[in-house]
């Protein structure tokens, strides 16, 4: 029974580290070894990056801002002019008017009733400003044309009308005119200076057009002509009433597409950061050297003929070690001894030897990268002379 007993545990450990290992097993598989990216590979990618950062942003900027021309826009203006002609008490007319288009007695008149009715029309949704007023102007002239007197009335205070993002508007104004006023003057005139004169009242509707994005050079005017001083001829109204198509340059602008410009700040950062890692990845391509590097990198240029570089160095176990205190000394024991002078690195830009070995006994010059940034020795001035003499050997 102990045996068995004993079988069954040995089978259950058995099993169990069996379970175990497979589970080491499993957890070795799912754990991947990291990827390694060389170093072309990662400054190609990012340059590629840059270079895509750069395409894009350049793009954005021409599209988040766009030069407008200015282009040419059809508009009409439509204006007429309705009026009435009311009359004085009298035994004829039984209508307190007459209407437009009438011949009419100038002793009858009491007033005119004047409406003008103004549309305009244009190809674009536009903002546009319309100030507009009306005034009556008094012109005395000779039959010739010769003008005797020009005078204006106000008889309309100015009013804006403002067209928003829209092609089209319209406004309607009355006033009224006094003729009996009016034609009082024109007839003192007359006879105060014994002249032969014609005399009207011409009753205009002044339109102005400003806008921000369109020129435009011209104003409307909407004219009303009433003839003055005519005690018994018939009378005739002449109106201006048209509908003119004419065209409007766009003032050229500059739009901003605000979109477009944020996406253009967020690749221009993008390729700030990109030249950032490229410019750090390529700092690590140059490594300046230090003073030790440098003067190592002279001797050896300097005496490559009497130097031999080595890379492993040698076993100065139970050997005569006689320290030299400059390389320049080291130089006057080659010429001594006709050996050549042996180089090592033994820690990369930190310390190195230049050593002579003869039989039992090394000439060694020791040089640390310390010694040199703390200049606790001067650095060795090579002997130009010397120089010349070994490049003079065969």
């Amino acid at each position: 029974m102990k045996d068995k007993e004993k079988k069954n545990d040995i089978t259950e450990k058995d099993s169990d580290k069996l379970n175990k290992e497979k589970k080491n097993n499993s957890f070795d598989k799912k754990d991947k070894l990291p990827i390694y990216i060389g170093f072309p590979i990662r400054i190609t990618f990012f340059i590629i990056l840059l270079l895509i950062s750069v395409i894009i942003s350049l793009y954005c900027a021409k599209e988040s801002f766009e030069f407008t021309d200015g282009e040419s826009v059809n508009y009409t203006n439509g204006h007429s002019t309705r009026y009435k002609v009311y009359l004085k008490e009298n035994n004829f007319y039984e209508s307190d008017y007459l209407d437009e288009n009438r011949v009419y007695i100038a002793s009858l008149i009491d007033y005119i009733d004047i409406d003008f009715q103004y549309k305009f029309n244009i190809d674009k949704n536009s903002n546009i400003n319309f100030d507009y007023d009306v005034i009556g102007k008094l012109v005395i002239q000779d039959e010739k044309g010769k003008v005797f007197l020009e005078k204006e009335y106000n008889l309309l205070n100015e009013k804006t009308e403002k067209l928003n993002n829209g092609n089209s508007t319209s406004f309607d104004e009355n006033v009224k005119i006094d003729y009996g006023y009016y034609n009082q003057l024109a007839s003192s005139f007359k006879s105060t200076y014994g002249l032969d004169t014609i005399s009207n009242l011409e009753v205009v509707l002044r339109v102005n057009k400003h806008s921000d994005e369109m020129a435009f050079n011209d104003d409307d005017k909407m004219i009303l002509t009433i003839p003055l001083s005519e005690k018994t001829v018939n009378i005739e109204f002449k109106s201006n009433d048209s509908q003119d198509s004419k065209y409007v340059s766009l003032q050229p602008k500059l739009e901003f597409n605000k979109l477009v410009f944020i996406i253009e700040l967020i690749f221009v950062l993008a390729s700030c950061y990109l030249i950032y890692k490229v410019v750090g990845l390529l700092t690590l391509l140059y490594i300046p050297k230090s003073k030790y590097d440098k003067y190592i990198a002279k001797i050896l240029r300097s005496y490559d003929r009497l130097i031999v570089i080595t890379k492993t160095k040698t076993d100065f176990k139970d050997k005569n070690i006689i320290e030299i205190d400059s390389f320049e000394e080291l130089l006057d024991v080659r010429d001594n001894l006709k050996l050549p002078i042996l180089y090592h690195e033994i820690i990369k830009h930190q310390k190195s030897c230049f050593y002579i070995k003869d039989h039992n006994d090394i000439y060694l010059v020791n040089l640390k990268a310390v010694d040199m940034e703390d200049n606790q020795i001067d650095k060795e001035k090579l002997d130009k002379s010397k120089l010349k003499k070994y490049y003079k050997e065969d």
